[in-house]
């Protein structure tokens, strides 16, 4: 129960939201599905009256860029340019949803600077995207959230890798190192592109550290009961967000 005295520090709680009708669009990351977060979805549809939530699969093998541009892509041809549309993503699924925002809200810069690097030899990489750039057109993004994404470097081999051993996939399936979106998390080839752009959308990052005990069962690693968790959160300025852009 929060204290009645607390309303004079922090205001009486809001009965209103300016999410309130948002199209919440949820991306999960590498290596995943659209499963985890189901609960979320229904979450964020039980406290926004008359939202809706987009939690669907896509092929994460594929390279971030493409996979950003084909969501924004998604959200003009599903939504009306009036929607308020809030970008949801976890993990590399957040660096989909920062591509999809910058090629929504910054698309002429967006399709010039493809179209420089398209035309570089050796940067056939961005040739595809660049194919894909051509039908996209601006509007508004209400918002956008990304949980815990690696928003400012990348992932080594060493992390993803010992990510997948605890949850006990990589030895019955292999590990998906050779796949595109493998390679813009553990080289700089997306971050590089990713710090052309500064970000007016309001932004909320979340990053969630987990200290846990494993212990084995049923061939999978769980969290034992001695589990802690901490979670840190950082609120940008909501007039403008750099991520490593120099002023």
């Amino acid at each position: 129960m929060i204290p009645s005295g607390i309303d004079t520090v922090f205001g009486a709680p809001k009965t209103t939201s300016r999410y309130s009708d948002c199209k919440f669009i949820v991306r999960h990351g590498f290596f995943s599905d659209h499963r985890p977060f189901i609960p979320l979805s229904k979450e964020l549809t039980n406290r926004f009256s008359g939202s809706t939530v987009d939690n669907r699969d896509y092929v994460w093998k594929k390279p971030v860029i493409e996979n950003g541009i084909e969501l924004a892509l998604t959200i003009l041809n599903d939504y009306e340019d009036t929607d308020p549309i809030c970008l949801i993503g976890h993990s590399m699924g957040g660096l989909v949803c920062r591509v999809a925002n910058v090629a929504l809200t910054q698309t002429s810069d967006l399709q010039r600077h493809l179209k420089l690097l398209a035309g570089v030899t050796g940067m056939d990489f961005f040739k595809p995207a660049n194919s894909m750039a051509a039908g996209l057109r601006g509007r508004k993004v209400a918002g956008m959230v990304t949980l815990a994404t690696p928003n400012s470097a990348t992932l080594t081999y060493g992390q993803i890798a010992g990510w997948m051993k605890a949850v006990g996939a990589a030895a019955p399936i292999g590990f998906p190192n050779k796949t595109a979106s493998f390679v813009d998390l553990t080289t700089d080839r997306l971050f590089k592109f990713l710090q052309f752009y500064g970000v007016n959308t309001p932004t909320l990052c979340l990053a969630i550290i987990r200290m846990v005990t494993l212990s084995r069962s049923r061939s999978l690693y769980t969290p034992s009961s001695t589990a802690r968790m901490s979670t840190t959160s950082r609120r940008p300025n909501t007039s403008h967000i750099n991520y490593g852009k120099n002023p």
